[in-house]
């Protein structure tokens, strides 16, 4: 089971910075239709904000490199809660990426795949161990591309929205959804 987590946000700047560059990949568009035309869209209405954290202490193994694969993995090991989202790094040229990294019982991130001070800024959607386990491609992401850019996003997500039961438990994450955007709990719009 996903443990409970709190999210927290890094310095203003830096989300807001990620924020910032998550508005523009909105451009990249799979279908106007869809409820979330972009993997960005989603994460905007859904995510929450973290703070980076130092790895934590006792000489867990960091699957350096392989974000998806790692963060299942010490989900499945620890019960820490995956997160799938964006991350800003702290290499201007790299910018935000696409990412999966874990949330521990603290709330704390536990990133596997990323060394300490190598990320600025987290946003990204708790989900619970029941959706993550449904959903998950092969060891990888469970919504956005992941490794296979041929198998594409979770379409059905992105097409119809994330369910209720996908979102591990908190009480402080409809506060800390962006301001002026729905929040999880928002009836969709016609």
């Amino acid at each position: 089971m996903s443990a409970p987590h709190t999210p927290t946000a890094g310095p203003a700047s830096e989300a807001d910075d990620l924020r910032a560059r998550l508005e523009q990949l909105r451009i990249l568009v799979l279908d106007p239709t869809f409820e979330y035309p972009t993997f960005a869209d989603l994460v905007l209405a859904h995510g929450c904000d973290y703070a980076p954290a130092p790895w934590p202490a006792g000489a867990h193994p960091r699957l350096l490199g392989d974000c998806f694969t790692a963060a299942h993995r010490w989900a499945d090991r620890e019960g820490w809660t995956y997160c799938e989202g964006y991350a800003l790094a702290a290499d201007p040229l790299t910018g935000a990426f696409e990412h999966a990294w874990c949330l521990t019982p603290d709330g704390h991130v536990a990133d596997p795949a990323a060394p300490d001070g190598w990320t600025l800024a987290y946003r990204g959607i708790p989900l619970t161990d029941v959706f993550r386990r449904a959903h998950v491609r092969d060891g990888d992401a469970v919504i956005t591309f992941g490794h296979d850019l041929l198998g594409g996003p979770n379409i059905a997500v992105l097409r119809d929205g994330l369910p209720d039961a996908a979102l591990a438990a908190s009480d402080s994450h409809a506060a800390a959804t962006t301001p002026g955007r729905r929040p999880s709990t928002a009836p969709r719009e016609g």
